[in-house]
């Protein structure tokens, strides 16, 4: 898993990891910000920007939480 990724554009981004390889923390550079993860919850600098839930995930509108679901189309073939 990758520590740290520095892109063609001079930002770069530093990875921090648990012992079973779950992704608990991205440090961005220029601009500088933060994300982390705990569990199905995602912070953006501190405050919870994201949940994510079967299906898809949940933002806020100020305290309303907006639900975005994933639409999934599955199509079968048939092989001759």
């Amino acid at each position: 898993m990758p520590q740290n990724i520095v892109y063609s554009t001079g930002k770069s981004a530093t990875y921090t990891y648990d012992a079973a390889g779950r992704k608990l923390r991205v440090v961005y550079t220029n601009p500088g910000s933060t994300t982390d993860y705990c569990g199905n919850m995602v912070y953006e600098g501190g405050t919870l920007n994201q949940i994510v839930v079967d299906g898809g995930y949940i933002t806020f509108n100020s305290s309303t939480p907006v639900y975005h679901y994933f639409n999934i189309v599955i199509e079968e073939h048939g092989w001759k």
